[in-house]
């Protein structure tokens, strides 16, 4: 038995997958179509024992153990999922600290509230009953600006990272928050322009944590352009399996305006008028939450690999929709 940590990162909308009876079954990804993003599949901890462990576009399959991620794929076109012999279901926690568009508290009262599965915006707090997914972005993806597809039927998806930094008015002013006693750094303000939210701390990264009762799993990959088929069998290393799955923009710095965000509302059919966009109030700075080293250590990774990772900004948040 292992636990494989599956963290998302960047331009990536999630969509509930359910029953009949509206019960949540597994979620599916997206990984959306932006300029300068790269999505890429990578093992910060692991091993890719047979299949294709490291494919970068256009290439041939590589031997296995020829990258220092264990595994290392870029994306284009194409839908993933994972083989798993025996894992726990899929499970919903039974509470939240946070409802909706009117969270119990705007930012985390301890580290252990980073985790919270209601830092994840919902495309329904900005617009109540339009949060529902395309469903072209689900099937075969004729009109859907979309890379890749990774779909999850087992384990338990929480918020993992919230962006945060120095928080500010609008006006510039430093708001003073010491007797708030946190552990942590603070969480920035994040607000919508013409929506009625109430500045509040963002996921930009979730985890799906997997208790897998086999010795291996295999991540497998069938192209939406002709079907064909990729697969990579990877093993733990001392009980732990690490994969990192981002979209980040690898180009431009942070603005203190995620202006990649308005490609959400494409998924959904938003019009143009309404494509509101989170500010920040203040610069920048990563809080160490549960999956920040892990993501430290893939960008780490990377820049072995002669990418320019370096550059890699992590400015994009994550969206729930409706399914």
């Amino acid at each position: 038995m292992f636990v494989l940590r599956l963290i998302f990162s960047g331009l990536i909308a999630l969509v509930p997958i359910v029953d009949q009876q509206g019960k949540e079954q597994g979620m599916t990804l997206l990984l959306l179509k932006a300029d300068h993003h790269k999505p890429i599949v990578g093992m910060i901890v692991g091993q890719c024992v047979e299949g294709d462990c490291a494919r970068p576009a256009g290439s041939t399959p590589q031997p296995a153990g020829s990258t220092p991620l264990g595994l290392y794929w870029k994306l284009v076109d194409e839908g993933l999922s994972l083989t798993l012999a025996k894992a726990d279901r899929w499970q919903v926690p039974a509470t939240t600290k946070l409802t909706g568009g009117c969270p119990l508290m705007h930012f985390p009262e301890n580290v252990a509230d980073t985790a919270d599965r209601g830092w994840i915006l919902r495309l329904d707090d900005l617009f109540p009953g339009k949060g529902k997914i395309d469903p072209d972005c689900l099937g075969e993806r004729q009109h859907c600006p979309i890379v890749a597809r990774f779909t999850v039927h087992n384990g338990q998806l929480s918020a993992c990272h919230l962006v945060h930094g120095e928080m500010r008015t609008p006006t510039g002013t430093t708001l003073v928050m010491d007797d708030l006693e946190k552990p942590i750094d603070m969480v920035a303000a994040f607000s919508f322009g013409g929506t009625d939210l109430t500045p509040r701390a963002i996921a930009d990264a979730v985890m799906v944590e997997i208790e897998v009762a086999a010795p291996y799993l295999e991540l497998e990959s069938r192209s939406m352009i002709d079907g064909s088929l990729t697969r990579a069998k990877l093993e733990p290393v001392d009980g732990k399996m690490t994969l990192v799955v981002s979209n980040n923009d690898f180009h431009r710095p942070p603005t203190g305006k995620h202006e990649h965000f308005e490609h959400y509302y494409e998924l959904a059919q938003i019009p143009e008028a309404n494509k509101v966009v989170p500010s920040y109030f203040g610069e920048i700075k990563l809080d160490p939450g549960s999956c920040e080293n892990d993501l430290e250590e893939f960008e780490k990774k990377l820049d072995i690999l002669g990418s320019d990772a370096v550059h890699n900004y992590r400015e994009c948040d994550t969206l729930l929709f409706s399914p």
